[in-house]
């Protein structure tokens, strides 16, 4: 009697036991369900952030629905990752917290003095709202605090998503042109019509054709033209690209190397760019000749002579055949010639 009450106790536990994993489990990582909204305030309403962690921070400002770096030579915003960041924490859920003690907010990296990232939404002078992040319990979420409250919430939230560096926010595209229609350089112009490039004015009758996969190399890389920082000056010798457009003024390309660095100045900005090693050497190498060169001609490894494998071995042996060649590889002749070889022996 006694054992079979044992057993019922046992069984009883485990079933209550395992309706609370369900129960708990069906509420996520922070009862998200509940669907409450953890910001008070419309994200949108912001026209001034401030991301900062214990060793950089950044503004960023709104003037006429256009974000910009005031203190990175007022440079444009990469809005696409700003608009996902802001859609992202209005749509925060609060739920319940998973800890709300002084011990827990310096645990998780959102106390006041130990914190791994933090955002500040301002609208003028007002403080919209002030979060603190800090450590992910898991993939692309974060633990996170609202400043002025102890309850520390675990939300979807990428933290390597709030960058807190000048450059990092930099709209990378910002030299990007969606109308090339004419490139110079020191010695040749390209026009392009109907989708296709040409030399201007036309070559002479015994000039080499256009190379066009060295001319569409040239186009990709000024119309994808990315950039990575910024930087009031830069000294050195030039080197001249410009462009005209379907639409606008011709722009000029000032192109500068400083040892391992690479930079491009452009006639529409104030500051230079840098840029990476390809793009620079693949603006700076166009000429007239690398644009009208032929590719270059594949040249078969020579053959052995007859009775000679390459290598000064004789009689055969693959240990004299070069790296990446096989008996099958010689010609018919000269596998003939080293089979009468053999056959002399």
């Amino acid at each position: 009697m006694n054992k079979t009450i044992s057993w019922l106790a046992i069984l009883l536990a485990a079933q209550l036991a395992l309706a609370a994993g369900l129960y708990w489990g069906s509420q996520g990582d922070n009862f998200e369900a509940l669907g409450e909204s953890l910001l008070t305030t419309d994200t949108s309403l912001a026209d001034k952030l401030v991301f900062s962690s214990p060793d950089a921070s950044v503004t960023l400002a709104k003037k006429s629905d256009a974000w910009s770096i005031p203190e990175y030579h007022d440079l444009p915003v990469n809005n696409e990752g700003l608009d996902t960041l802001l859609s992202k924490l209005g749509e925060l859920q609060a739920g319940w917290p998973v800890a709300n003690s002084s011990a827990a907010q310096a645990r998780f990296e959102v106390a006041e003095d130990k914190f791994e990232k933090r955002m500040q939404l301002f609208r003028g002078d007002e403080l919209l709202a002030d979060i603190y992040v800090g450590t992910s319990p898991a993939y692309r979420r974060a633990h996170i605090r609202l400043a002025g409250s102890t309850d520390i919430f675990s939300v979807e939230l990428n933290a390597h998503d709030v960058y807190v560096k000048n450059e990092e926010w930099l709209d990378k595209a910002l030299l990007v042109v969606s109308d090339l229609n004419s490139v110079k350089g020191a010695d040749y112009t390209l026009q392009k019509q109907d989708d296709a490039w040409s030399l201007v004015p036309e070559p002479v009758e015994d000039a080499l054709p256009l190379n066009t996969d060295q001319v569409e190399k040239l186009a990709d890389t000024l119309s994808g033209l990315r950039i990575q920082t910024a930087s009031d000056s830069v000294d050195g010798e030039a080197t001249m690209v410009s462009i005209g457009k379907a639409t606008g003024d011709a722009l000029d390309y000032a192109l500068f190397q400083q040892g391992d660095d690479y930079w491009v100045k452009r006639s529409d900005q104030a500051v230079f760019f840098s840029i990476t090693k390809s793009d620079f050497e693949t603006l700076t190498q166009a000429n007239l000749a690398w644009l009208t060169e032929e590719a270059p001609e594949v040249v078969a490894p020579a053959m052995p002579p007859a009775g000679m494998i390459p290598g000064g071995v004789q009689g055969g042996m693959p240990g004299g055949l070069p790296q990446g060649m096989s008996m099958e590889d010689l010609p018919p002749e000269v596998l003939e010639a080293l089979r009468r070889q053999q056959q002399q022996r």
